[in-house]
């Protein structure tokens, strides 16, 4: 193994300087110098813009222009803005604003506007769905689209080039995606973060709700996933809801308003639960407070994601039931 240079440069700045170096190489002029490279970076383009058949004859690259991360101008004819992010998320409006300064600028205003949120940490489907939803509500006639990790290294691998900078990204991402992956192979007490990751973007997939991320709290935080809200029968001031907390499951209550009083509901779901062999207990200390966790259940390190899933759905139907009599 030899060192990879972006077990180093790992800030959003290396990755913008990388994104401008290969945008770069899509010049045709370039293509005697690394015939595959080249080739790679026209695809990328193409990628990118969601033209298969474009031919690029220049791209213009323009380093931190107005604070954008990656700017670029394709053929005269299209301006490309490019928010990079490696594990941090979209904040303050960024592509609308960097979108408002193109539009108002007069050298760009004739040319078609593509504005692309570049992930290649890991980020909840639900996440990437309001972004985008948010952004083309507001502006729907532009071209927005989200690029993944999964995405660019489509393109990438393709690549025959030997070309070092070039070979250690893909390295780079590619690891980035089997480390995600290994909760495939992996059993749970040796799953890494990004493996928890990978485990709650499958459970979006398979249970079609839910949303995750990192909950901060006193004893250090953990990654947590959330779903399946539902309000009490007698007291709708209450939603029931699930949350698991890395190997823990927590069936968790939310008080709207009024009286904090969601633990007076922990021993009648318990009671429940149990006349249902569904295995839920009694946390350890019930804390008072807006948010409280009335039930757990301790996931086995020998489960695997399908055993997971029937058990999640197995108190996802627990749940619907027991609302109506809590």
């Amino acid at each position: 193994m030899k060192p990879n240079l972006f077990k180093f440069a790992t800030s959003e700045l290396s990755q913008d300087a990388f994104i401008l170096w290969l945008l770069e190489w899509a010049n045709p002029k370039y293509a005697a110098e690394d015939k595959a490279l080249h080739e790679t970076a026209q695809e990328f383009v193409r990628l990118l813009l969601n033209n298969k058949d474009l031919e690029i004859n220049s791209v213009k690259c323009k380093k931190q222009e107005h604070h954008i991360d990656v700017f670029a101008i394709v053929n005269e004819e299209y301006a490309l803005i490019i928010e990079d992010k490696t594990n941090t998320s979209e904040h303050g409006n960024q592509l609308k604003r960097y979108s408002e300064w193109v539009k108002g600028k007069e050298q760009y205003s004739e040319l078609d506007l593509y504005c692309i949120y570049y992930k290649t940490g890991n980020e909840s489907y639900a996440k990437l769905k309001r972004l985008e939803e948010n952004y083309t509500k507001e502006y729907p006639e532009e071209n927005f689209s989200i690029i993944t990790r999964e995405d660019v290294l489509s393109v990438l691998k393709q690549s025959t080039t030997t070309n070092a900078i070039f070979c250690d990204y893909v390295e780079h991402l590619q690891k980035i995606q089997d480390l995600t992956d290994s909760y495939l192979s992996s059993p749970i007490k040796k799953w890494s973060w990004e493996a928890w990751q990978g485990f709650y973007m499958a459970l979006e997939k398979e249970l079609h709700t839910g949303d995750w991320g990192y909950v901060a709290n006193p004893s250090g935080g953990f990654l947590g996933f959330w779903w399946h809200w539902n309000s009490i029968a007698s007291n709708t001031d209450v939603d029931i809801y699930l949350q698991l907390e890395e190997k823990k499951l927590c069936v968790k209550s939310y008080q709207k308003g009024g009286v904090e009083k969601g633990y007076i509901y922990s021993s009648q779901l318990v009671e429940l639960a149990q006349e249902k062999n569904i295995s839920l207990v009694k946390p350890d200390r019930l804390r008072k407070g807006t948010t409280m966790t009335l039930a757990v259940h301790i996931l086995p390190d020998t489960a695997n994601f399908s055993d997971i899933v029937q058990l999640l759905r197995e108190i996802d139907n627990f749940l619907d039931e027991a609302i109506q009599y809590l």
